[in-house]
């Protein structure tokens, strides 16, 4: 199990054809660009093509409920049968799900969660890092295919890049696309790789039922 594709045109035009195992993913984007909707197709896809035998599909949110991805899904027209949907709110409550799933691909949406260490709340720079660094050790030890969703600065960066980029094989980052390099374009959203300002892009077109691959 080397290479499993989503299923998602632009998206597995982007990953070079879609997830290895294992790997480490981060993608980054502003709030309403379709992030976590993206993800949810993925997971779908990604379930579909795994092997038989190979490991489930876990679905970890920090700041969505069960019934609100499962919402979510219902309004994209998607099926999340088969997709183990989880509300992590706290790093522990992560550990367990993915101890007791033991999946093969892992989605967490988004890596920004409220942690403690001795009694005190971490900051959210220390926080990313210790999800990140955990999300590293399991990927490798286990062989999983691991995707993290995070924010962006206020200039549409990724946010604290300069960490985390020696733990990830690849990010990513979707923004909403420049028409004109004026105005933006309503509904349509760019798929790039971080660092690689030459490289294959992928546009998805916002529907009332989610993103769609773009043909052009």
């Amino acid at each position: 199990m080397n290479l499993i594709p989503t299923g998602i045109g632009q998206l597995d035009r982007v990953l070079d054809g879609g997830f290895v195992f294992p790997s480490m993913t981060l993608l980054a984007g502003d709030p309403g660009t379709g992030k976590t909707t993206l993800m949810l197709m993925a997971a779908c896809g990604l379930r579909d093509h795994l092997p038989a035998m190979s490991g489930p599909v876990l679905y970890a949110s920090s700041n969505e409920r069960v019934e609100n991805l499962e919402a979510h899904a219902r309004r994209s027209e998607l099926s999340m049968h088969a997709v183990h949907l989880r509300c992590c709110q706290d790093f522990s409550k992560l550990k367990q799900s993915v101890d007791a799933i033991g999946p093969a691909i892992l989605v967490i949406d988004t890596m920004h969660m409220s942690l403690e260490r001795d009694g005190k709340v971490l900051s959210c720079a220390e926080s990313d890092l210790l999800v990140a660094r955990y999300a590293f050790d399991i990927a490798h030890k286990r062989r999983m295919a691991v995707v993290l969703v995070c924010g962006t600065t206020t200039r549409g960066a990724v946010l604290r890049r300069r960490v985390l980029e020696p733990l990830f094989d690849r990010m990513l980052l979707l923004r909403t696309e420049r028409s004109d390099g004026l105005a933006w374009a309503q509904g349509v959203r760019q798929l790039s790789v971080v660092g690689k300002p030459d490289g294959v892009r992928g546009r998805f077109v916002m529907g009332s039922s989610g993103l769609v691959s773009a043909t052009t």
